[in-house]
């Protein structure tokens, strides 16, 4: 079957005018090509195949319908499309590897023989990090193809470096613009999925976590005051200077750490921000950072928006402890940082004294840097002491520590956080974050300056939570529903097991749009999508919220 035929007559008249196009997907690591590769053959013959080597690619993917072409091709941002316009066309082969990692083989080589090479490339490397660890870019291959329709074959007549101006646009979303996308894999969060379908579906929303109760009044009148007080232009920008010595208070009665609030602490725009300037300030390209999954949804594209390479390490439920002697196996001269998250964020673990104190010995011993995110510190059950990086003070030196005062205040909407870090490391932080954010809103640090003077509006907040969680628990009992352990944080982990058979993500769809209750995925949280039939709950809620959500539970 020729690629004319399937393609349009180019005899057609007006078929200059007109164009159609299909996706071909290669990525390394995947060792299924020949299963996928089935669909390719039957737009391509033998000959086509062999002649370009995609035969030779770990993962070709082909979009199933033709009708469907060209709407994907729109949405695919890593997706190379494949192109005939006339008796010509271009071959875009896309490799999750830098370009430069194949410019001297396009240089060198004739064109079949550097095409050739750049998909065998492919098929050597277990993950694309090994073809270009920063994963910066993304490297496109153009070789401009003559299709011979009397000899049925095809000849290479040159190849074009990316940016090439005569490559044809793709109605508006390309504009004659090419786009290398830095996160190409990456969509929309999950967080922003289901809110939204709670919003649609008109379905109680336990699946973002943000609370449904009010703000203290008592900081909303303080906010107000400063307001009035004139408060209202940029606040220095590491903080302001009252908020920071109250702080640096706090973390002296809390974790017995001194801490110098000119040089130590910096205010920042919410958590992630503090993390992405932490990322951004000390992580260079091809530095490795180990995360345990399941993570925190911004770790990953801080990393690789940097030059870095997460490192994934799956926790196991029920526990998801730290298997320290993986860490180990995985830790090399590449290793620049390890992230850690207490209470943790979905499964609601926590880190105990002897995990530190195995941290603590690991990062001394490779000179590792650790990223603690301890935004739930307060929010701690049973009676358990949160271990933070901050009272172990050797570790300290080399730590990170990142917490949030809406998680603390329930007013995620605020964005205020800060980082906790010796002189040294803070003041490269700062580097980053005034090119990121460079202040943080004035008002509200000068009244979070004067609250959080009183300890009792942040020291009882565990077991405010605490009676949230018990009470949650409370209205599921009866349910098919069976609740993990949960030591901190604002979520219960439910497995559904005893419900259904649905993946992860499909129940938690389902549960939205045909029961009205939102929750998120536990796979989400996965870079590998692992499932365990877990859904994350957050119940920082009104108790009005959670009975209803308990009794929609308990009928499943």
């Amino acid at each position: 079957m020729h690629l004319g035929n399937k393609f349009g007559n180019r005899q057609q008249v007006g078929h200059r005018a007109k164009w159609f196009a299909f996706i071909v997907h290669i990525q390394s690591g995947n060792n299924h090509a020949l299963a996928r590769i089935g669909q390719l053959i039957t737009h391509l013959n033998d000959t086509l195949i062999k002649k370009l080597r995609f035969i030779d690619a770990h993962y070709i993917a082909i979009p199933g319908q033709q009708q469907n072409i060209i709407g994907k091709l729109y949405w695919c941002g890593t997706d190379g499309p494949l192109r005939m316009r006339h008796d010509v066309f271009t071959v875009v082969a896309l490799v999750n590897g830098g370009f430069e990692n194949f410019h001297p083989l396009a240089r060198n080589q004739g064109p079949v023989q550097a095409a050739d090479q750049l998909l065998g490339l492919a098929t050597k490397h277990a993950t694309t990090y090994h073809l270009n660890p920063a994963c910066t870019t993304f490297g496109f291959l153009f070789a401009q193809v003559r299709f011979d329709e009397h000899k049925g074959k095809l000849s290479v007549r040159h190849q074009i470096p990316f940016g090439y101006s005569g490559f044809d646009t793709f109605g508006d979303k390309f504009s004659g613009v090419n786009i290398n996308s830095r996160l190409p894999d990456t969509g929309t969060s999950i967080f922003t999925v289901m809110s939204r379908m709670a919003l649609e579906h008109g379905a109680i929303n336990l699946s973002q976590g943000f609370p449904d109760f009010p703000v203290s009044e008592t900081l909303i009148d303080l906010i107000t005051q400063q307001m009035k007080a004139g408060h209202n232009q940029y606040a220095p920008m590491p903080g302001v200077q009252s908020l920071r010595e109250v702080l640096a208070q706090v973390i002296q009665s809390t974790y017995q750490r001194p801490t110098n609030a000119e040089t130590e602490i910096t205010i920042t725009a919410g958590g992630t921000e503090a993390l992405f300037s932490t990322i951004a300030a000390l992580v260079q390209a091809n530095d490795e950072v180990i995360v345990f999954d399941p993570s925190y949804d911004s770790y990953a594209p801080a990393i690789r928006l940097n030059g870095g390479v997460p490192i994934h390490i799956n926790l196991r439920p029920p526990g998801f402890g730290i298997d320290w002697d993986q860490v180990r196996q995985r830790i090399n001269n590449r290793t620049r940082m390890i992230i850690i998250n207490t209470p943790h964020n979905p499964s609601g673990a926590v880190l105990t004294e002897s995990d530190m104190k195995t941290l603590e010995e690991l990062a001394n011993r490779y000179g590792l840097l650790v990223l603690s995110d301890e935004v739930y510190e307060r929010i701690i059950f049973e009676r358990i002491t949160h271990q933070s990086i901050l009272r172990y003070p050797s570790l300290a030196r080399q730590s990170i520590a990142v917490f949030s005062f809406g998680k603390t205040f329930h007013a995620t909407g605020w964005k205020v956080g800060y980082t906790v870090a010796d002189e040294a490391i803070t003041k490269e932080i700062r580097k980053a974050h005034q090119f990121i954010t460079f202040s943080v809103n004035t008002p509200v640090q000068h009244a979070l300056a004067e609250h959080m003077k009183n300890p009792d509006h942040y020291l009882h907040l565990g077991s405010f939570y605490e009676q949230k969680r018990n009470y949650f628990l409370e209205q599921i009992k009866g349910s098919s529903f069976a609740p993990l352990p949960c030591f901190g944080s604002y979520f219960q982990l439910l497995s559904y097991q005893g419900v259904s058979d649905l993946p992860e993500a499909d129940m938690a769809a389902w549960m939205t749009r045909e029961h009205k209750l939102a929750s998120i995925p536990v796979s989400a949280f996965y870079r590998d999508k692992t499932d365990n039939k877990l859904l994350r709950f957050c119940f920082a809620k009104s108790e009005a919220t959670l009975q209803m959500a308990g009794a929609i539970l308990r009928k499943l």
